[in-house]
Parts: structure tokens; sequence; C-alpha cells
């Protein structure tokens, strides 16, 4: 991974958008290139598979992958469950990127960093965008995109080498009622604990980290907004143009869902209001979610 690039890592717990970013942005941006989870293996999209393999190796990405040693997902796990040091975690991070070149700017939106928000800023040049999402919207995102953290989840299922998602387990919590949750209660557990190592981020002064909202950014389309964001990633490279390209980039839209079979949560019973609340209650309040009269009545 070249020093002198400057690198910024676009990370949320998924279903925030910012697919987009890494998509999109070297369209937006001179002189950058983008990508969305560099490390992925899709078997059902053969273009990006064959590059991904040119990138690394074949061996990189299904073997040592596969046995937890490489992948954003498994140094992770294993960064916050205290099987990879600080050291080793960020080294393999960046040999996974060495193919990185040619570029001002690399822009990397990837969810599956989520462990390590409060250590990457020690790569050299590298700064760090988290995002922050209504647990409420994003809960539903998941439940409605698909399988997550049910019988029919076949990582879920596996959960062994590189094939694992956050649970207590895997990092090493003890928790004598997670195998008695039910989907939405696991979802909401992993919500707070993704995006309490975000909060805990972003109070710990370190001036190459700051946070943003999903909604003031993808539904709000707020212009300071989109201009901060911009500033801080681009310092002296900032053009007030940018804003205006990224405006109208944020109009398009990826990796919606199609199903919306699970409903907002004006819509909820009581119960799961309730559970919601459990579970992620504090730090909505800390991030300014959940203020709403309707809600308040409803979590009682």
């Amino acid at each position: 991974m070249d020093k002198e690039i400057n690198k910024i890592f676009i990370i949320s717990a998924g279903r925030t958008g910012t697919k987009l970013f890494g998509d999109h942005l070297e369209k937006t941006i001179p002189n950058s290139f983008s990508e969305h989870e560099p490390d992925n293996v899709d078997l059902f999209n053969f273009d990006n598979l064959i590059k991904n393999i040119k990138r690394q190796s074949f061996k990189e990405l299904f073997i040592l992958k596969g046995l937890g040693q490489l992948g954003s997902r498994n140094i992770s796990l294993r960064y916050l469950n205290n099987t990879f040091s600080k050291e080793k975690a960020l080294e393999k991070i960046k040999y996974e990127r060495r193919w990185i070149e040619g570029c001002k700017f690399y822009f990397e939106a990837n969810q599956q960093l989520y462990g390590l928000t409060n250590i990457l800023p020690e790569i050299p040049n590298s700064k760090v965008l988290l995002f922050f999402r209504d647990p409420r919207d994003w809960v539903r995102s998941i439940i409605n995109k698909g399988k997550a953290y049910t019988d029919k989840d076949i990582l879920y299922k596996i959960n062994v080498g590189g094939f694992k998602r956050i649970s207590p387990e895997n990092l090493d919590k003890k928790s004598e009622n997670w195998k008695n949750y039910n989907q939405f209660q696991r979802i909401c557990w992993v919500w707070n604990y993704i995006n309490t190592n975000f909060y805990n981020s972003i109070n710990g002064n370190n001036q190459n980290i700051r946070h943003y909202f999903f909604e003031d950014i993808f539904i709000k389309n707020n212009e300071n907004t989109i201009r901060d964001f911009l500033e801080f990633a681009l310092d002296e490279y900032f053009e007030e143009e940018y804003v205006a390209r990224l405006q109208k980039m944020l109009q398009n839209k990826v990796n919606e869902n199609t199903k919306q079979e699970f409903h907002k949560w004006h819509d909820w019973d009581k119960k799961h209001c309730q559970d919601l609340h459990y579970f992620c209650g504090d730090l909505m309040q800390k991030l300014g979610y959940g203020n709403e009269t309707e809600w308040l009545e409803k979590i009682q």
C-alpha cells in the first residue's frame, strides 16, 4: 500500500448506501480510485471475481480467507476477539491492498472494517469516515434484505474458519440468552455492538476519524453535510464543484431492497419496539434517535 496515497475508509454497519461511494466516487473526484469491499468473493459476478483474483490471488481470496487468515471480516473479528494484535491486523489490511497505485485518493467503502475503525488511522495518510443509521430503519432493512441470523443463513449455520458473522461467541463474549434470541433481537444486538464501537472511536479525540448520519446525506441530501464530508476527505484538494457532483451522484440508488415485508416502526407492535429499545435505546439516545412522541409511547 503506497504511503503517499491518501486513503479514505468509509465504514458503516451496512445498509447505509455506502456501496454508492465505492462504486461511483472515482467518477466524482479527479485522480481518485474507489472500491466497495475489495476482498469480496461474489461467485455470481464473474468479472469482479476475476479482477479480485488478479489483484490478490486464488489462494488468498479462497483458501486463506476461508481459513480466517485474511479478509476484512475475519481481520475485524479476530482483532476484536484478541486473536490478532493491532500490529498483525494492520499488517494484513495493508498487505491485502498492496495493489493500490496510480491515484491521489483511494476511497474504500467497506462495512467489514467495522472492528478496525480506531486503528486504521495509524496507516500513513489514512482517514476514517463513519456512518450511523437509525436502528429502527437499519434492522428493518436487514430483515427485508434476506435471511441473516436465521436457520437459513448459511454463514450463521457454518460458523467456522472465515465463514462467521458477528455474534457473542465469535467475539469471545458470554451471552447466555443469544441462542434464545429471535432474528429481530439478534439483529438489534448486532446494531448496538457495531455502532457502539463506532461511537467509542469518535470519542477518542482522533482527528482523522469523523462521523456522519445516513439520513443527512442519503435522505436529506444536505449540502452542508456533503461539503463537510468532502472537505474532511480531500483536505486542501477540495473544490466547491465537487459538492454538486456528489449531490447528483447521490440521486442514484444501489443495492435497494425490493422486499418490504417487514414494515416501518410506526406499524410495529409494542413488543418489537420494546425489544429494540432494550438493545439499542441507550446508544439511540446518544445519537439523537428515538425522540418521537409516538416512539416514546410505544416503548413504555
